[in-house]
């Protein structure tokens, strides 16, 4: 168990108070990021999709070919964006597991080296 609330991602019941406490810890010692990051890529495809979705109607009532194209283009899109947003939260998860790594490192070279 780290000291931002377990291992990377995790969000449990028993993490809810911990959880609004790191929320109004106004000096920054406990980090929610990673313990939200799971609901905000949920949200980001559900909105990809309800956009595909939406680019697929507009499309549609273009007629013509606009309901063949939307057919065509609609999932792409939603694929390239959902991609990118994934990418874009490992990336920050990276981020945060970097400063937890550094954090113990440097938590036992102070240990190793008798605190000096």
């Amino acid at each position: 168990m780290t000291e931002l609330g377990g291992p990377p991602g995790s969000f449990g019941s028993e993490d809810a108070k911990g959880f609004l406490a790191a929320l109004f810890d106004f000096s920054f010692t406990s980090l929610i990021t990673t313990k939200i990051i799971k609901v905000v890529y949920v949200i980001f495809v559900i909105f990809s999709g309800l956009g595909a979705l939406a680019l697929f109607a507009s499309l549609a009532a273009a007629g013509g070919a606009g309901a063949v194209v939307g057919l065509i283009l609609a999932p792409i899109i939603f694929l390239v964006y959902v991609i990118f947003a994934r990418m874009w939260l490992e990336l920050v998860i990276i981020f945060f597991r970097i400063a937890e790594n550094t954090e113990r490192t440097n938590q036992l070279l102070e240990r190793g080296s008798g605190g000096a």
